[in-house]
C-alpha cells in the first residue's frame, strides 16, 4: 500500500505541474504545461536544424527558449491567460522564432544574432501587452501582430543591412510602436486597421532609421486621433505615410541627408462615407536633391511642408474642404507645386536663393494666395478661378525675377518687386489650363 501510495503522489505530483517533458532523437524538444498556472519552461539546445515547441496555459507562465547555431526553430504557441512571460534567444544564421500569446499584462522577448534570422509573434488582446525584439545581422526579418490591444507597446530594433520589418495592429486603442533601424537598405512596412473610428484611437507609430536607401511604409485606415512620426537620418531614404478614413489623426516625416523622398497621403477610401476631418501632415527635410508630395482629400485638410539646402521639390494637392497649405524652400533652384481644389483654400509660399519656381492653382470657392521670394532670376505663376480671389506676391533684392498672375472670381492683385530687369503679368477674368513653370 505504501509503495502504492507513493506512486499516487508521484503522479499527482506531476499532473500538478502538468509538466511534460520529451526529447527526441532527431533534437526535437516539446514541453507542455496545460490547464496550470505558475508553470515554468525552459529549453537549451546547440547546434544546427534543431526545433523546440512549448504550450502553456493560464496565469503568470514563463518560457525560455535558447537556441546556439544554424537553422534552429523556435515555436511557443497558446501561451493562453495573464502575466505571461516568453523570451527567445537564436544566436547562428537561419534561425526561425514563432510565438501566439492571448491575454493580459504579458510579455515576449525575442533576441536573435546573426544572419537571415525570422521572428514571428502575434498577441490576442486584450490590455497592456509588450513586445520587444532585438535583431543584429544582416538580412533579418521580424513580423508583429497585435489584435484587439488596449495600452500596449511593440519596440524593435535591428541593427545592420537589409532588415525587414512588418507590423500591423487591428482594433486597439492607446497602442504605442517603437520601430529603431540602423544601417543601410532596411525596411519597414505598417499596417494598422480598426473597424470603426471610435473603436481604433490614439495609437502611436514611431519609426527612426540611421542610414541611407531606407524605406518606411506606414498605413492607418479607420483611426481617430492616431500618430505616425519617422525619421530618417542618412542619403537616399524614402517615408510614404498613409492614412485613410480617419480624424485627427498627425502625420509628420522628418529627413536629414541627400535625395530623400516623403509622402503623406491622408484621404478617404473608395467607397467610404467618412470624411478625413481634422488631421494634420508635416513633412522636414534637411539636404539637397528633396521631394516632398502631400496629398489631401476630405474636410479639414492642414499641410506643411520645410525644406532646406537644395534643390528641392515640394508638392502638395489638397482636394475639398477647408484646406490650408504652408510651403518654405530656403535654398538655390528649388520648386514648389500647389494645387487647390475646392472650398476655402490658402496658400502660403517662402522661397531664397535664385533660380526657385512656384506654381499654384487655386480652383474654387474662397482662394487667398501670397508667395515671396528673396533673391534672383526666381519665378512665380499664380492661377487663382472661381470665387472670392486674393493674392499679394513679392519678389525683393533680387532682379530678372517674373510673375505671372492669372484670376477669375472676386479678383485682387498686389505685386511688389524689388531689383532690376524684372517683370510682372496680370490677367483678370479669364480661366487658363494650369501652366505651371
Amino acid at each position: 500500500m505504501k509503495e502504492k501510495k507513493g506512486l499516487t503522489k508521484g503522479l499527482s505530483f506531476i499532473l500538478s505541474l502538468f509538466l511534460v517533458f520529451i526529447w527526441f532523437s532527431s533534437g526535437d524538444a516539446i514541453m507542455l504545461a496545460v490547464g496550470t498556472s505558475n508553470s515554468s519552461a525552459k529549453i537549451r539546445q546547440q547546434g544546427k536544424d534543431n526545433k523546440a515547441h512549448i504550450i502553456q496555459r493560464d496565469t503568470n507562465n514563463k518560457s525560455v527558449i535558447s537556441q546556439n547555431g544554424n537553422s534552429n526553430i523556435a515555436v511557443i504557441k497558446i501561451q493562453e491567460g495573464h502575466f505571461n512571460k516568453i523570451k527567445v534567444v537564436q544566436k547562428g544564421n537561419s534561425n526561425k522564432g514563432n510565438v501566439s500569446q492571448w491575454g493580459v499584462k504579458s510579455k515576449v522577448r525575442l533576441i536573435q544574432q546573426g544572419e537571415r534570422n525570422q521572428g514571428y509573434i502575434y498577441q490576442f488582446g486584450y490590455e497592456e501587452n509588450n513586445i520587444k525584439v532585438k535583431q543584429d545581422g544582416i538580412a533579418n526579418h521580424v513580423n508583429t501582430w497585435q489584435v484587439e490591444e488596449r495600452q500596449s507597446s511593440t519596440k524593435i530594433k535591428q541593427e545592420g543591412s537589409k532588415n525587414y520589418i512588418n507590423i500591423g495592429e487591428a482594433y486597439g486603442k492607446n497602442n504605442e510602436m517603437n520601430i529603431y533601424q540602423e544601417g543601410k537598405e532596411n525596411r519597414v512596412e505598417s499596417y494598422w486597421e480598426g473597424e470603426g473610428i471610435l473603436s481604433s484611437k490614439y495609437s502611436e507609430v514611431k519609426v527612426d532609421q540611421i542610414g541611407g536607401y531606407n524605406k518606411a511604409y506606414i498605413t492607418q485606415f479607420k483611426e481617430a486621433g492616431s500618430k505616425i512620426r519617422v525619421s530618417q537620418k542618412g542619403d537616399v531614404n524614402r517615408a510614404e505615410l498613409n492614412q485613410q478614413v480617419g480624424e485627427e489623426n498627425e502625420a509628420v516625416i522628418s529627413q536629414i541627408g541627400d535625395f530623400n523622398h516623403g509622402v503623406i497621403y491622408q484621404t478617404i477610401r473608395w467607397g467610404e462615407e467618412k470624411e478625413v476631418e481634422n488631421n494634420f501632415a508635416k513633412i522636414l527635410q534637411y539636404g539637397k536633391g528633396e521631394t516632398a508630395g502631400i496629398g489631401q482629400t476630405g474636410m479639414n485638410n492642414l499641410a506643411t511642408i520645410r525644406q532646406m539646402e537644395g534643390p528641392n521639390w515640394g508638392v502638395v494637392i489638397q482636394g475639398g474642404n477647408n484646406n490650408i497649405a504652408n510651403v518654405s524652400q530656403t535654398s538655390t533652384r528649388s520648386k514648389v507645386w500647389v494645387v487647390q481644389l475646392g472650398d476655402e483654400n490658402e496658400i502660403e509660399v517662402l522661397q531664397g536663393q535664385v533660380r526657385n519656381r512656384v506654381s499654384v492653382l487655386q480652383k474654387g470657392n474662397f482662394n487667398k494666395g501670397e508667395i515671396t521670394q528673396t533673391g534672383q532670376n526666381n519665378g512665380i505663376v499664380l492661377q487663382q478661378f472661381e470665387e472670392e480671389n486674393l493674392a499679394q506676391l513679392e519678389q525683393a533684392g533680387g532682379s530678372d525675377n517674373i510673375i505671372r498672375v492669372y484670376q477669375g472670381g472676386g479678383y485682387y492683385t498686389r505685386v511688389y518687386q524689388n531689383g532690376d530687369l524684372n517683370s510682372a503679368t496680370v490677367t483678370q477674368g479669364q480661366e487658363i489650363r494650369f501652366k505651371p513653370f
